[in-house]
């Protein structure tokens, strides 16, 4: 990169790399983790002021048909974001979603952000909030699982499904050619199909106040 000359770069590499022997090089060999559908729960304290929850489910890899009702599922439970590994974290508030209208406009939660992230096997869909202070963290799992609950029973509306694909448009705009399938997919995803993926109860992971471990299942 910079000012230089193509055709001369091309002939150093040449001089330099032309006479390595080609060599066939191995697919990383990889295998998935069985997948375990038991509900489980995890509880770590240590000392300090706040509070948080998260909440974590099964997620498809990014070759899976269902990784597109997912993404969607995601933009209507905590706002669209694009599909990089930082997209989650740079998310601001959106108000319209379903988990911040029950957890952070009631005030039992401070914030509320999702991440689903396209990874080449199945990995987790997971929901992160900070609980307000004064708030019990059960009281946050409670008012999400119902409002996730209502979603898996319902699925999204057509008014979500229409917002989703907007503001995921807008995101997956800025990112790599690679997206343009998952925006078109986006596109033709029926408004039924999403919010049935997520089953059970999830697995929770609480950190708070004190200075003990607790774990459960």
């Amino acid at each position: 990169m910079g000012d230089v000359d193509p055709d001369d770069v091309m002939r150093r590499v040449e001089h330099h790399f032309g006479r390595i022997p080609q060599a066939r090089c191995r697919r990383a060999w990889s295998r998935a983790s069985p997948i375990s559908w038991a509900s489980g729960e995890c509880g770590v304290e240590r000392p300090g002021t706040t509070a948080y929850l998260k909440l974590a489910w099964h997620a498809p890899a990014v070759t899976d048909p269902d990784f597109h009702p997912m993404l969607v599922l995601d933009a209507a439970l905590t706002g669209a974001k694009g599909v990089n590994l930082w997209a989650s974290f740079r998310n601001p508030p959106q108000r319209s979603t379903r988990l911040y209208r029950a957890l952070v406009e009631t005030g039992l939660a401070a914030s509320v952000f999702g991440a689903l992230l396209p990874t080449e096997h199945p990995f987790l869909y997971a929901v992160s909030c900070t609980v307000s202070e004064g708030t019990a963290a059960s009281a946050v799992e409670s008012a999400a699982q119902s409002a996730i609950a209502d979603v898996r029973k319902q699925g999204i509306t057509a008014e979500e499904l229409q917002r989703a694909r907007h503001q995921l448009r807008a995101r997956l705009v800025f990112e790599s050619d690679s997206v343009t399938n998952i925006a078109h997919q986006i596109e033709v995803l029926p408004h039924r199909r999403v919010g049935r993926r997520l089953s059970g109860n999830g697995r929770s992971h609480r950190c708070g106040d004190a200075g003990r471990r607790r774990t459960g299942r």
